[in-house]
């Protein structure tokens, strides 16, 4: 019937055309719909990685934190130990001082000076007066 009619022809290919237009047209959105699809699980991937990454990050801060704290507890005390050590030194002679009392200690001691004990000045008269009695 068709092949008769011009126009019954002229319909069955534009009918035909269209047809292949839609069968195109939803071959383009299947196609658009998995690359869609492939986004939407790429970009799912990537915020999975994003909130793994935020964990460890946060982790990550905690551990500077505490040892930050760590670190604050340790300066605390060694500067009281600073301060103890000061206030030691404070009630120690200096160096100058020190110096003095060597030079005193070494002025009396019978090593460095020239005092006599007790048995060489006897001795030193007892040789005198013999020399003096001959």
């Amino acid at each position: 019937m068709s092949r008769n009619n011009p126009e019954a022809s002229e319909m069955e290919g534009i009918v035909h055309e269209l047809l292949d237009r839609v069968k195109e047209n939803l071959r383009r959105v299947r196609d658009v719909e998995e690359e869609n699809k492939s986004m939407s699980t790429s970009i799912q991937s990537v915020e999975e990685r994003v909130i793994k990454l935020e964990e460890k990050q946060d982790e990550d801060m905690d551990e500077v934190w505490e040892e930050i704290d760590d670190l604050l507890t340790r300066v605390m005390k060694i500067e009281n130990k600073i301060s103890k050590l000061k206030d030691m030194l404070e009630n120690t002679p200096q160096k100058d001082e020190f110096d003095e009392i060597k030079n005193f200690v070494d002025l009396l001691s019978p090593i460095e000076s020239e005092f006599m004990t007790e048995s060489e000045v006897k001795s030193l008269i007892k040789e005198e007066l013999q020399r003096g009695s001959r």
